[in-house]
């Protein structure tokens, strides 16, 4: 999808709200230290690793993912979809690669918005700095909305979700992935855990901007789970070592 208007670009790339925000410097400091900065060679590959790679595993994950997402595409070959934090690009571009659609990715980080833009932009693809709650984008634009990975740095799930269904087309839908989903009682010692884990990182300031969000942040909404880790069924494919994810696949349809 093409953004369309008078919205300024900064370094080549679309700005629709200005850039400026605390969470970019400690998103970028934890990614840095934690070695998911890629450069160009590594994301072109994405999400397709070498073996050798110290992120291989979380990647193949990743792969099985796409899959399941590219093959539920072909039933909608011409879709609008908005990728949003969709950071440097690499499903964005999938997406483009393997189907006829049209694809906005969206972030607010803009060194992975840069690269993304220009490793991946094109006649089908294009990427935009926004924050979601600001930015002025047309209702009911888009047949398909991702977030994968992302919703952790959302403070409000329910209100995210509020705000996405009215972009959404009557009949599309809203897919999360990639992202933990806490039962009430498992969400005190996941915050611990995130504590303790950007404190040992040395990036303690992004402690402040991950999020635990529960199942009854979605209890507005209507929705599905086409994969569910919890399930018997993925449990014990998951102990067979099959590349599986942890996290659940969540799609909301706007009627």
């Amino acid at each position: 999808m093409k953004i369309q208007g008078s919205a300024p670009k900064i370094n080549g790339l679309v700005h629709l709200t200005p850039p400026t925000n605390d969470f970019e410097y400690a998103y970028l400091e934890a990614r840095e230290k934690e070695g998911r900065l890629y450069p160009d060679e590594i994301v072109k590959q994405l999400p397709y690793l070498s073996p050798e790679h110290p992120q291989a595993n979380e990647w193949k994950l990743r792969q099985h993912n796409v899959k399941l997402l590219l093959e539920l595409l072909k039933k909608q070959p011409r879709s609008a979809i908005l990728d949003l934090g969709c950071g440097n690009g690499w499903l964005t571009h999938q997406l483009v690669t393997h189907q006829e659609v049209q694809v906005l990715g969206m972030d607010i980080n803009t060194p992975e918005l840069e690269q993304a833009n220009r490793l991946f932009a094109s006649s089908q693809c294009s990427f935009a700095y926004g924050d979601i709650f600001k930015a002025t984008l047309p209702e009911q634009s888009f047949d398909l909305i991702l977030l994968v990975s992302c919703i952790q740095y959302f403070p409000d799930l329910s209100q995210l979700m509020y705000r996405l269904s009215g972009l959404l087309k009557p009949g599309g839908a809203l897919h999360i992935m990639d992202s933990p989903i806490y039962a009430a009682k498992q969400v005190a010692q996941a915050k611990a855990r995130t504590q303790a884990y950007y404190q040992a990182q040395g990036s303690s300031g992004m402690k402040t901007h991950y999020h635990h969000h529960i199942w009854e942040d979605l209890s507005d909404f209507s929705y599905q789970l086409p994969y569910n880790p919890s399930s018997l069924k993925n449990k014990m494919i998951r102990k067979l070592g099959l590349a599986r994810s942890p996290f659940p696949w969540v799609i909301i349809s706007k009627p």
